[in-house]
């Protein structure tokens, strides 16, 4: 009977409503116990910055000892902290780190100075006058039975026009789709993938109007005109100009490509006039109305026979 008193007490007093309660000597010893034990927290969080046991660490500015790139990433993130920065920072993160040499390990940034097209256009230029001069006896077999052509001479060709060229929204409503049909059509150099692309709008738009069909002879007229040694050909008041290779010491001015030109101009002397302005040659060309004819010039000159 006492062990089973003794049990009881220990595990706690039964009410009869099925909750078991703590002994009352435990619950006298928790509540003395309990001040004693907040009033030491309390002071444990009066307690200033310093004087507990544990170590402190010193924060120091980047000012002091961070590097001049760190403190410059830091600017860029305070200057630049608005919606819409991050291209901002990428920027200056790319000022800082340096973009890089495409032919090795340096990291210089030139490129971030000049732009992709740009810098891409000078190392194109830089690896083509190294074909040329200082490696010529390597490429000499590879281009030795190739057609002599003004394309060897002229690494792209502009085109410029006060033309109407466009897809019209009437024709082709969806604005994106428009641009990326443009962006096709602008990557085309051969006469077949142009066929195919016209024949692919005439299928899901209907009949390619005025408008599109000269956009798309632009094309063609750019691929003529690169084959022909012509760096940039201006449509406009009428008239064709034609502007050549820039150096006059090339080779392209004894191609047979420079001839056909020589031997059109001979041909019709009214319609062409050759200038040459603060060392750059060009040729007139009047009557030349649309994309179409101007097309049909150059076919012409193409055709044009040289006489060995």
């Amino acid at each position: 009977m006492e062990k089973d008193l003794n049990h009881q007490g220990r595990q706690g007093e039964d009410r009869g409503d099925g909750i078991r309660r703590r002994p009352k000597e435990e619950r006298q010893q928790t509540a003395r116990r309990r001040p004693v034990e907040e009033s030491g927290t309390q002071e444990r969080r009066r307690r200033p910055a310093g004087e507990s046991g544990t170590q402190e660490r010193r924060r120091r500015p980047v000012g002091e000892s961070g590097t001049q790139e760190a403190r410059r990433r830091l600017q860029a993130i305070e200057n630049f902290s608005e919606l819409g920065s991050g291209i901002h920072i990428a920027m200056q993160d790319l000022d800082i780190r340096g973009a890089g040499n495409m032919l090795g390990a340096e990291q210089s940034g030139f490129i971030a100075d000049l732009g992709y097209e740009t810098y891409q256009k000078i190392l194109e230029e830089a690896v083509d006058e190294l074909k040329a001069e200082e490696f010529a006896d390597l490429y000499s077999n590879a281009t030795e039975n190739r057609p002599d052509t003004g394309s060897e001479y002229v690494r792209e060709t502009y085109i410029e026009s006060d033309l109407e060229l466009m897809f019209p929204p009437t024709y082709i409503p969806n604005d994106s789709e428009r641009v990326s049909l443009y962006r096709e059509l602008d990557k085309m150099e051969e006469e077949r993938d142009i066929l195919a692309f016209t024949e692919r709008l005439k299928d899901r738009f209907g009949k390619v109007p005025k408008e599109g069909k000269e956009l798309i002879r632009v094309v063609r007229l750019r691929r003529m005109a690169k084959m022909l040694g012509m760096e940039k050909v201006i449509l406009k008041k009428g008239q064709m100009s034609i502007f050549l290779v820039t150096n006059p010491e090339s080779p392209y001015y004894e191609s047979e490509a420079f001839d056909k030109l020589l031997g059109f101009i001979q041909k019709h002397p009214r319609e062409c006039t050759l200038r040459e302005q603060n060392g750059k040659r060009s040729i007139v060309i009047k009557n030349v109305p649309t994309v179409e004819v101007a097309c049909n010039y150059l076919d012409e000159i193409g055709k044009v026979q040289i006489q060995k």
